[in-house]
């Protein structure tokens, strides 16, 4: 039994081991491969859905390379040509200004001589030594006001229009609008800008001057007689002013304020030159109040304040321009000046 028993075991192993070495070869085979491809879409069937590729195309994240756009580079021929253009443009302007004229009782003024100016200038582009030149002129123009005060300045180009003289014989302008620079199109013809002229026969008899009175900066009130020309610090006059800060003065930045009333009346902000014709309405403001800070553009000063003034209850007219000085030297603590024009008639012309 022993030695059947061995063969048959020994015949079992043989075929385990058979099986074992006909398996190897094929699982290397397998291993070895290639997947198999995917099958490839026919063309019938692209035909029938022609929008699906574009969708996945669209779907798909752009590249790194289609994301790095780059612009087109200036170059100094391109960069020398804008320059010259940009600077030649505003002077490429065609001028179109309308004006009129009235007198100091807003008539029309007909006749009206007026002189203007247009300024032209070009650059051009620099030649091989590398520099820029240049050519321009001065365009004088005349122009003369129809029957209705009007008159239009047109056809040239130009930055700017300079209105230089406006005159007829028995009027002059008022100082503010001649000379004066405007834009190259400036007024319409229902907006025109106006200019106002003043008839040399007006006499009014004006009461007129230049003051400049020392003060003590404590606080206490000072009263003015424009029409006298005098201080006092007895209650009274048209103006009240009164000055405070510290004394002495141990450091030259101080903290320091000021006010001016007026009695019996009212101030109207101006900031024109010429201040021909007092308003007739406005005044609510009666008083002129100043606060100076050390650290917020400090000074001594209020600066030359104008105002149109009404005062005697409203029935005198004038014109101030009034400077305070919180310290002016060693000799004078504080000063007030200021100049005038007063109509004691109560009428509103300042001239």
């Amino acid at each position: 039994m022993r030695p059947r028993f061995l063969i048959y075991t020994l015949l079992f192993v043989s075929a385990i081991f058979a099986v074992i070495v006909w398996l190897r070869p094929v699982r290397q085979t397998a291993a070895q491969t290639p997947a198999t491809p995917e099958p490839i879409q026919s063309t019938s069937d692209a035909s029938v859905t022609p929008n699906n590729a574009n969708r996945n195309a669209l779907s798909q994240p752009p590249s790194v390379s289609a994301l790095l756009v780059n612009p087109k580079t200036e170059t100094e021929e391109e960069k020398t040509e804008r320059l010259v253009r940009e600077a030649n443009a505003p002077y490429e302007t065609p001028i179109e200004f309308f004006g009129r004229v009235i007198d100091q009782d807003s008539n029309f003024l007909p006749s009206v001589k007026i002189s203007a100016s247009v300024y032209y200038e070009h650059l051009f582009a620099p030649t091989t030594a590398d520099t820029y030149s240049t050519t321009n002129n001065l365009t004088h123009i005349q122009a003369q006001s129809d029957l209705d005060g009007r008159f239009e300045i047109s056809g040239d180009k130009g930055r700017n229009l300079t209105i230089e003289s406006v005159s007829r014989e028995g009027y002059e302008v008022e100082p503010d609008y001649c000379p004066h620079t405007f834009g190259a199109s400036s007024g319409t013809f229902d907006n025109p800008v106006i200019f106002k002229m003043w008839s040399t026969n007006i006499h009014e008899q004006l009461i007129t001057g230049e003051e400049k009175f020392q003060i003590m900066p404590d606080g206490k009130p000072y009263f003015v007689n424009i029409l006298k020309g005098e201080i006092s610090q007895i209650e009274g006059g048209d103006l009240k002013i009164w000055v405070r800060r510290p004394e002495p003065i141990t450091n030259r930045q101080y903290d320091w304020s000021c006010e001016m009333d007026v009695l019996g009346g009212g101030l109207e902000p101006s900031d024109s030159y010429s201040m021909f014709f007092a308003p007739a309405e406005g005044y609510a403001q009666t008083t002129f109040q100043f606060e100076q800070k050390v650290g917020s553009g400090w000074g001594d000063s209020t600066g030359t304040k104008q105002f149109y003034i009404k005062f005697h209850e409203g029935h005198i007219y004038g014109k101030i321009a009034i400077e305070i000085l919180a310290y002016y030297n060693n000799n004078i603590p504080s000063l007030i000046r200021f100049s005038y024009t007063i109509n004691p008639s109560g009428s509103h012309i300042l001239r």
